[in-house]
């Protein structure tokens, strides 16, 4: 950092991490009980119907935290249901919808002009 004069304020890491929402810890299974005796199914078996969603963090070295990305997996677009508990006043964060729920090239590049860069510039200028 030193010999190449790296400022602490120019150095980020970025992790995306994804989740099922509203998936609960209990659950009913249903099976025989020839099936339960032979222990060929003793956990409980996932229907693949969960609601994914991706969240995209960025932290800055210098402690400072970038708004969050959320992408939830759609087709269509953003449900306005998703939207409901944001106070655009008080909350900073960007919405994107996937049709995987994951980030893609597209959305990645949003978030590069549309958070990182908006949210890193000023700093940048101070240099």
């Amino acid at each position: 950092m030193r010999e190449y004069n790296i400022k602490l304020s120019n150095i980020y890491n970025m992790d995306e991490k994804g989740f099922f929402v509203g998936k609960t810890t209990r659950s009913k299974r249903i099976f025989t009980k020839a099936i339960w005796a032979l222990k060929e199914r003793t956990a409980v078996i996932q229907d693949g119907n969960r609601e994914w969603i991706t969240l995209i963090t960025c932290v800055g070295a210098s402690g400072v935290a970038l708004p969050p990305a959320l992408i939830y997996q759609g087709k269509a677009g953003l449900q306005s249901g998703w939207l409901n508990d944001v106070e655009v006043a008080k909350h900073e964060v960007f919405f994107a919808n996937s049709e995987s729920g994951w980030s893609n090239n597209n959305i990645g590049l949003a978030w590069l002009e549309q958070v990182f860069e908006r949210s890193t510039k000023d700093s940048a200028r101070r240099q």
